[in-house]
């Protein structure tokens, strides 16, 4: 009779708890006057149901979309968070003093990597080395690895027109970004070009297992953590293309060892000595940076290290990869706008004296036809779907709406102090680069949105549009390797549409290019066969 009485208790405590809790969240809550869903601020099991049970998952972006067209340009999508569509709010959301959700820090199962830093001070400090390793002169003098890498994809594509063979334009692309993530983060040759068919094809397939995971990860972030509690032999069996992951993360690993090591932290006692610190001008790696870099001098340990490895690696392969492809779809597309390419990489060899793939990423930023393709590849693409929740350490206002800056009362303080602590605000880049307002016929690829014609028929690129330009984010959260990023698309696309002939092999835009669900990045029809190409011949 006791234990029946207790379980009558604690369902009854259960319950009330819920009852006060849901009516916190309608009524008293500093939120609850924002418009939206009642469903979605009483509980995050609404989006969990669109993010992970709907369909394929990641649908929740299409409803915050239908929430706007119903609501207005500001909602209330889950009981801490506001959503607003309004491009031109972009940099006072994400610029200044802004400390980051924890349900997208954590995606990467690191914690104290820079992406996974969710207070603005530490980020900042984090941040410091890794935009040395990723600064416009150290891109720069890493061109010579670049153009070796591409140089490889040329001879694979050199092969392909041979053959005859069809190519799966991501994967020749993943494997070039990824040898070069490899190369300029960690000075290791991971070999991914050399083996298209094996190792590079395990570690695409395992970069889409993982994403298809993510809908799931955000709303149980412990999940991320989970990867490195199963032991590798047991991925190999179980998921043998996760394995890939699982085997870069251990490259990872024994180099933060060896260079632990080399730098004499860890004695035979496992005690600590300070390291040197010699400056020179040699390329250096990411772990160098860190190590000699005074905002991380308490953080010289073998966890910092190889957290911010991993995460780096891991994602200064996959969107470059997918803004190349992207960009082959549309050139192979649009005839007019490659011809025009064409001529320009033409004048520009005869300019230069050089083939246009020995020219260096800054001679190529000058050419106006190739920034407007490459700046209109990154908004059209606009692979990166996921809204990016901030917790701005002041007040906003807008619209006449003060959105408070502090949400918790003591009565849900205690639930999750790290996400409920500060008023959670969020855009969506996809909204920004896809607003019709601001770029007229969003869908179709105008690379001349970014380039004016002079009156003696020659193009001039401007910035008028580059403030909505969002691809990379904006503020201190942005993307560290926007250098290189661009250095890769400059330098492929010159060097690829300089020398081949292409043509689009079986690809159905529906199928394979239009995007259906938000994986963190934007993700196409389950069926789709991806983005193919035959080489038809070289350009003399």
């Amino acid at each position: 009779m006791a234990v029946s009485v207790s379980m009558i208790l604690v369902v009854i405590g259960l319950a009330g708890y819920l009852v006060l809790s849901i009516t916190y969240r309608l009524v008293w809550h500093p939120l609850a006057r924002f418009p939206g869903p009642k469903l979605a601020a009483a509980t995050k099991w609404y989006e969990f149901y669109y993010e992970v049970l709907h369909g394929h998952g990641g649908q929740f972006w299409k409803v915050v979309d239908r929430m706007h067209d119903r609501y207005g340009p500001i909602v209330r999508i889950t009981p801490e968070e506001l959503h607003i569509r309004d491009s031109s709010q972009y940099d006072t959301v994400y610029t200044g003093k802004r400390d980051k959700s924890r349900s997208v820090a954590r995606l990467g199962g690191q914690k104290v990597s820079t992406f996974a830093t969710e207070e603005s001070d530490l980020h900042r400090k984090r941040r410091a080395p890794n935009m040395l390793l990723f600064g416009k002169r150290t891109v720069d003098q890493a061109t010579p690895m670049i153009r070796s890498k591409i140089e490889k994809l040329l001879t694979e594509l050199q092969r392909a027109r041979r053959t005859g063979e069809v190519v799966d334009v991501n994967l020749v692309f993943l494997a070039l970004t990824t040898d070069i993530a490899g190369c300029h983060v960690l000075h290791e040759e991971l070999g991914m070009q050399n083996d298209l068919t094996g190792k590079a094809l395990r570690w695409k397939k395992g970069v889409h297992q993982i994403s298809t995971n993510v809908p799931l990860v955000k709303q149980y972030t412990w999940l991320a953590d989970a990867i490195d509690l199963i032991p590798s032999c047991l991925w190999r069996s179980m998921a043998p293309d996760i394995a890939c992951l699982i085997d870069l993360k251990m490259t990872v690993l024994k180099k933060a060892k060896a260079f632990l090591h080399q730098q004499r932290m860890i004695s035979e006692d496992g005690s600590s000595i300070e390291p040197t610190n010699e400056k020179d001008n040699t390329p250096k790696a990411l772990f160098e940076y860190i190590w000699t870099h005074p905002s991380t001098a308490n953080e010289r340990d073998l966890a910092r290290l190889y957290d911010e490895g991993q995460n780096v690696m891991i994602a200064g392969s996959e969107t470059s990869a997918r803004i190349l492809t992207r960009v082959i779809y549309e050139l192979l597309t649009n005839t007019d706008e490659l011809s025009r390419l064409h001529t320009e990489l033409a004048e520009a060899e005869e300019q230069y004296r050089r083939c246009a793939q020995d020219l260096t990423w800054l001679e190529l930023e000058r050419l106006p036809w190739l920034t407007g393709i490459v700046k209109e590849s990154l908004r059209i693409a606009n692979i990166a779907t996921s809204r990016l929740p901030v917790k701005p350490h002041e007040s906003l206002r807008y619209l006449g709406w003060t959105i408070p800056a502090m949400v918790s009362l003591n009565f849900e303080s205690s639930l999750n102090a790290a996400d409920r602590s500060k008023t959670q605000v969020s855009l969506s880049p996809y909204d920004v680069m896809r607003d019709e307002n601001i770029f007229p016929e969003p869908d179709v690829f105008k690379p001349e949105r970014w380039v004016t014609k002079e009156h003696n028929g020659t193009w001039s690129t401007h910035n008028r549009l580059d403030k909505y330009l969002v691809a990379f984010g904006k503020g201190a959260r942005m993307c560290q390797g926007i250098n290189l990023a661009y250095a890769e698309l400059y330098m492929t696309i010159a060097s690829v549409f300089s020398r081949f002939n292409l043509e689009l092999f079986d690809v159905v835009k529906e199928r394979d290019i239009t995007t259906v669900a938000d994986y963190f990045l934007a993700e196409a029809r389950a069926e789709s066969k991806g983005v193919r190409m035959k080489v038809l011949s070289e350009i003399s």
